[in-house]
């Protein structure tokens, strides 16, 4: 732009200048996509940790450890963030799951939260409902010591940070101003939490669809382990069973007793000892078979005969 008409001289030396730029702006459309196939792979390699974390799931505790890594793997790609959590939603339930994971501290138990603890709670709880993909909400400075004061207060929480400050440990200051990210997979949402927007908050609904493939697989796990459980606990009430059929007269129902001991033990139940009590509605006097948990056969008979001499019903 000039104040005066340029001669022809002048546009032919501009229309030079013109050319080299579009050489330019070229080359500056290249650097900018190959630093988004940089970027991208940077999330496509973040994405791939966390599935192989997901892969590597043996039981249902390993899901805190994927979780851990995903938001790991958040930090890695930039952000000034607070902490970062997964939030379970059922809309039968009045209270959410929230697990947070904060820096110098890692995963923390999971606590509950009612729905409509405060209007931010509220708002993210119904944005999930509703199924937005992706969600976002500031917490004003004249706000959010109230939120954090809420947040803390409720019972759950408050035996985890009191378990964390007994470790010398203590979770970063309660910031002036935050904005709550959220991103929805079937059974919640992830929260990310960040003290300055996050320019790329178009990738938390990637990691939702990974996590989303953790958690069925978590729920995949649990239920096994439900499955594995109770053929455990059948097969120690067949034995039970078996030993019941092979009495021959009143005097096995110690052995009896001592399998009932052992089978418990076996399930993980440590007690010092356990048995039968018989009772009669004729007798104030009850009579025990008990086992323990040392050589219950050569002990029994004077067990039993202690126990009669002392228990009246």
């Amino acid at each position: 732009m000039t104040n005066d008409e340029l001669p022809d001289e002048s546009i032919n030396l501009l229309e030079r200048f013109a050319g080299v730029f579009d050489l330019t702006y070229r080359r500056f459309l290249d650097l900018q996509k190959a630093e988004a196939q940089v970027r991208e792979a940077q999330i496509e390699t973040a994405l791939e940790k966390v599935r192989s974390q997901t892969m590597g799931m043996q039981t249902s505790e390993d899901l805190s450890k994927v979780a851990a890594a995903m938001f790991d793997q958040i930090r890695m790609l930039g952000g000034d963030l607070f902490s970062c959590g997964i939030v379970l939603c059922d809309e039968n339930k009045n209270e959410v799951d929230q697990w947070l994971s904060a820096p110098d501290i890692g995963m923390m138990p999971p606590f509950f939260v009612p729905k409509n603890l405060d209007f931010i709670h509220q708002y993210r709880y119904d944005k999930w409902k509703a199924g937005v993909e992706l969600f976002s909400i500031e917490i004003p400075e004249n706000k959010i010591a109230q939120h954090f004061e809420l947040l803390f207060a409720l019972p759950s929480l408050k035996n985890i940070l009191d378990s964390i400050a007994a470790k010398g440990l203590s979770l970063p200051e309660v910031p002036k101003w935050e904005i709550d990210y959220g991103a929805s997979f079937k059974y919640g949402y992830i929260l990310i939490s960040a003290l300055q927007p996050f320019n790329e908050a178009h990738i938390f609904p990637r990691f939702a669809k990974v996590f989303e493939q953790t958690y069925t697989r978590f729920l995949d796990l649990q239920k096994a382990e439900a499955q594995a459980r109770e053929s455990q606990i059948e097969a120690a009430l067949e034995k039970v069973r078996g030993k019941a059929m092979a009495m021959h007269n009143s005097a096995d129902l110690t052995d009896a007793a001592g399998q009932v001991f052992t089978e418990l033990n076996n399930l993980g139940f440590k007690p010092i000892r356990c048995g039968f009590v018989l009772l009669s509605k004729n007798s104030r006097r009850a009579k025990l078979y008990p086992a323990a948990s040392f050589d219950y056969k050569n002990i029994v008979d004077k067990y039993e005969e202690i126990y009669l001499s002392l228990i009246h019903i």
